[in-house]
């Protein structure tokens, strides 16, 4: 979402809630909300604060796992993004977090043949009775008045996209495989965000080798995402958020799509996260923000299966 050329998923990577809500508005769109529907999410969700560490850590309905690698990773980069979020009774994230780490679990270290076992996992979770209990259940605790299919659509296609605020762990354990300059970039810079004492001295490698070959965008939001950005880094990265319309077409439908948060309605036409948080009477989301502080890996405790 744009998901062509391939480079474009590298903008998940990117910091601010803004494109978070964008995405999860677009989510909203595709499950069959109407404009009013739409417009009272989206002023949900632009009320929204972040969690803060501390908050989270010691959440009592997530788990973080005694996994210390890719799994592990995955999780927290999930909470510290997600969490607490639109749902924050322990039973809406007893289900969430069950949810995620059943599909991360089945579906991403299977190889070659993941794609298989991530579609046979998800008619499965679709076709369970036992989960349309639990998504009615976060539907209703989303507090948005409309059908009930549109809803359970909703809450299950929201839950069942954890990439998009793990991107930057998932990222971080492929940077030695990495080919293309702005994925190689892109990838030390996360190793470094999430393990500095490691993942130094690979950015530093890979941006004197590859940071005069890419766009300069690439090179600042991987300082970003490094927690290494100067002033004029923040600014190139705020004015190519704020108005990509300037850049070239690919990387401009990225920006768009993925960091401003534009939303395509059903019939064809696009209203901007600006224009909906006026309609709502809130300040607009910030184009950056940084890079939020990392759960180490001690923060867990024990989660339950969802239940009906």
């Amino acid at each position: 979402m744009p998901i062509e050329p391939a480079g474009l998923g590298l903008l998940h990577v990117w910091p601010a809630r803004r494109r978070l809500v964008g995405f999860r508005l677009q989510l909203a769109v595709l499950s069959g909300f109407d404009r009013e529907m739409l417009w009272l999410l989206a002023e949900r969700l632009l009320r929204e604060r972040p969690g803060t560490v501390n908050e989270i850590s010691n959440y009592p309905s997530v788990s973080f796992l005694k996994d210390k690698g890719e799994l592990g990773a995955l999780a927290r980069d999930w909470a510290v993004q997600e969490l607490p979020g639109s749902w924050t009774t322990r039973r809406c994230n007893e289900i969430r977090s069950s949810w995620i780490f059943t599909l991360w679990e089945r579906c991403l270290f299977q190889g070659e043949s993941w794609l298989q076992q991530a579609g046979e996992d998800a008619e499965w979770r679709w076709t369970w009775s036992r989960d349309y209990g639990a998504a009615e259940t976060l539907a209703a605790a989303l507090g948005v008045p409309g059908p009930a299919r549109a809803l359970r659509d909703f809450v299950l296609l929201d839950v069942a996209t954890p990439a998009r605020s793990a991107a930057r762990a998932f990222l971080a354990h492929r940077a030695a495989s990495a080919a293309r300059p702005e994925v190689v970039v892109i990838s030390a810079a996360c190793q470094d965000s999430l393990n500095p004492i490691k993942g130094a001295a690979r950015l530093d490698a890979a941006l004197s080798q590859y940071g005069n070959k890419m766009h300069p965008l690439w090179v600042a939001l991987s300082r970003h995402v490094a927690r290494r950005s100067d002033t004029a880094d923040r600014a190139l990265l705020t004015e190519a958020a704020e108005a990509p319309e300037k850049l070239e077409p690919e990387l401009a439908t990225g920006l768009r799509y993925i960091v401003r948060g534009d939303i395509l309605l059903d019939d064809g036409s696009e209203v901007t996260l600006d224009q909906l948080a006026e309609d709502a009477g809130v300040p607009p989301l910030p184009y950056l923000e940084e890079i939020p502080e990392d759960l180490t890996e001690e923060a867990e405790v024990d989660v339950e299966e969802p239940r009906s």
